[in-house]
Protein backbone atom coordinates (compact mmCIF):
# COMPACT_ATOMS: atom_id res chain seq x y z
CA UNK A 1 0.00 0.00 0.00
CA UNK A 2 1.27 3.30 -0.55
CA UNK A 3 0.39 6.57 0.34
CA UNK A 4 -0.01 10.28 -1.30
CA UNK A 5 -0.40 13.23 0.78
CA UNK A 6 -0.98 16.56 -0.31
CA UNK A 7 -1.86 19.67 1.95
CA UNK A 8 -3.11 22.74 1.75
CA UNK A 9 -5.65 21.98 -1.39
CA UNK A 10 -8.17 24.27 -1.86
CA UNK A 11 -11.81 23.64 -2.22
CA UNK A 12 -12.81 22.31 -5.57
CA UNK A 13 -12.31 18.81 -7.41
CA UNK A 14 -8.83 17.72 -7.65
CA UNK A 15 -7.82 14.32 -10.07
CA UNK A 16 -4.51 12.46 -9.54
CA UNK A 17 -3.84 9.93 -12.72
CA UNK A 18 -1.09 7.77 -10.96
CA UNK A 19 1.39 5.45 -13.38
CA UNK A 20 3.66 3.08 -11.54
CA UNK A 21 6.70 2.32 -12.55
CA UNK A 22 7.56 -1.57 -12.65
CA UNK A 23 11.32 -3.05 -11.13
CA UNK A 24 12.91 -2.68 -14.62
CA UNK A 25 11.90 1.48 -14.87
CA UNK A 26 9.11 0.90 -17.41
CA UNK A 27 5.84 2.68 -16.56
CA UNK A 28 2.70 0.42 -16.51
CA UNK A 29 -0.12 0.67 -19.25
CA UNK A 30 -2.66 1.24 -17.03
CA UNK A 31 -2.80 4.73 -14.95
CA UNK A 32 -4.83 5.02 -11.76
CA UNK A 33 -7.63 7.62 -11.85
CA UNK A 34 -8.92 9.38 -9.15
CA UNK A 35 -11.37 12.05 -8.29
CA UNK A 36 -11.04 13.75 -5.12
CA UNK A 37 -13.73 16.15 -4.07
CA UNK A 38 -12.89 18.72 -1.33
CA UNK A 39 -15.21 21.25 -0.33
CA UNK A 40 -19.04 21.80 -0.87
CA UNK A 41 -20.79 20.15 -3.78
CA UNK A 42 -19.97 22.08 -7.30
CA UNK A 43 -23.52 20.78 -8.80
CA UNK A 44 -23.91 19.29 -11.93
CA UNK A 45 -24.56 20.42 -15.47
CA UNK A 46 -24.86 18.79 -19.27
CA UNK A 47 -21.95 18.91 -21.64
CA UNK A 48 -23.15 17.82 -25.66
CA UNK A 49 -22.67 18.20 -28.71
CA UNK A 50 -22.23 16.71 -32.32
CA UNK A 51 -18.96 15.66 -33.86
CA UNK A 52 -18.10 15.96 -37.75
CA UNK A 53 -15.44 15.65 -40.14
CA UNK A 54 -13.96 18.24 -42.23
CA UNK A 55 -16.89 17.60 -44.58
CA UNK A 56 -19.35 18.39 -42.02
CA UNK A 57 -20.28 14.51 -41.65
CA UNK A 58 -21.42 12.70 -38.59
CA UNK A 59 -18.34 10.92 -36.98
CA UNK A 60 -19.87 7.31 -35.47
CA UNK A 61 -17.58 5.77 -32.63
CA UNK A 62 -15.46 8.70 -31.64
CA UNK A 63 -14.63 8.70 -27.89
CA UNK A 64 -15.27 11.75 -25.93
CA UNK A 65 -13.07 11.91 -22.90
CA UNK A 66 -13.66 14.57 -20.11
CA UNK A 67 -9.61 15.49 -18.10
CA UNK A 68 -8.08 12.20 -20.08
CA UNK A 69 -11.47 9.33 -19.10
CA UNK A 70 -12.63 10.17 -16.38
CA UNK A 71 -16.08 10.13 -17.51
CA UNK A 72 -16.34 8.23 -21.54
CA UNK A 73 -18.43 8.33 -24.11
CA UNK A 74 -18.80 7.28 -27.40
CA UNK A 75 -20.21 9.15 -30.69
CA UNK A 76 -23.52 8.01 -32.11
CA UNK A 77 -24.81 7.47 -35.58
CA UNK A 78 -25.23 10.70 -35.79
CA UNK A 79 -21.89 11.87 -34.42
CA UNK A 80 -23.94 13.19 -30.94
CA UNK A 81 -22.71 12.64 -27.01
CA UNK A 82 -24.34 14.03 -24.11
CA UNK A 83 -23.14 13.85 -20.76
CA UNK A 84 -26.08 14.60 -19.25
CA UNK A 85 -24.81 14.60 -15.47
CA UNK A 86 -21.32 16.21 -16.00
CA UNK A 87 -19.58 18.28 -13.00
CA UNK A 88 -19.69 21.59 -12.99
CA UNK A 89 -16.50 22.99 -12.94
CA UNK A 90 -14.11 25.16 -15.24
CA UNK A 91 -11.34 24.37 -16.95
CA UNK A 92 -12.22 20.87 -18.15
CA UNK A 93 -10.10 19.10 -21.15
CA UNK A 94 -12.43 17.64 -23.36
CA UNK A 95 -10.24 15.33 -25.88
CA UNK A 96 -12.23 14.03 -29.02
CA UNK A 97 -10.39 10.76 -30.50
CA UNK A 98 -11.09 8.29 -33.43
CA UNK A 99 -8.60 6.11 -35.32
CA UNK A 100 -7.79 7.45 -38.76
CA UNK A 101 -7.90 11.36 -36.95
CA UNK A 102 -5.88 14.08 -35.79
CA UNK A 103 -7.66 14.21 -31.78
CA UNK A 104 -9.34 17.33 -31.54
CA UNK A 105 -9.38 18.59 -27.56
CA UNK A 106 -10.95 22.05 -26.04
CA UNK A 107 -11.70 23.28 -22.65
CA UNK A 108 -14.71 23.77 -21.16
CA UNK A 109 -16.65 24.82 -18.71
CA UNK A 110 -19.94 23.72 -17.13
CA UNK A 111 -21.93 25.59 -15.03
CA UNK A 112 -23.97 24.19 -12.11
CA UNK A 113 -27.22 23.41 -13.70
CA UNK A 114 -26.49 24.35 -17.24
CA UNK A 115 -26.12 22.92 -20.32
CA UNK A 116 -22.75 23.75 -22.02
CA UNK A 117 -23.07 22.64 -25.76
CA UNK A 118 -19.39 21.94 -27.34
CA UNK A 119 -19.11 20.53 -31.17
CA UNK A 120 -15.78 18.96 -32.22
CA UNK A 121 -14.16 18.50 -36.09
CA UNK A 122 -12.32 15.79 -36.41
CA UNK A 123 -9.31 15.92 -39.20
CA UNK A 124 -8.01 12.70 -41.46
CA UNK A 125 -4.75 11.76 -40.67
CA UNK A 126 -2.65 12.50 -43.48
Amino acid sequence: NKQLIQSNLPDGIHFFHVVSVDTQGYLTKQAGHYQVRIGANPGAGVLLGQVVDDQSQPVNGATVQINRGLAEQTTTGTGNYNFNTAIAGTGWEVRVRKAGYQDAVATVNVSDGGSTTRNFVLVPLP
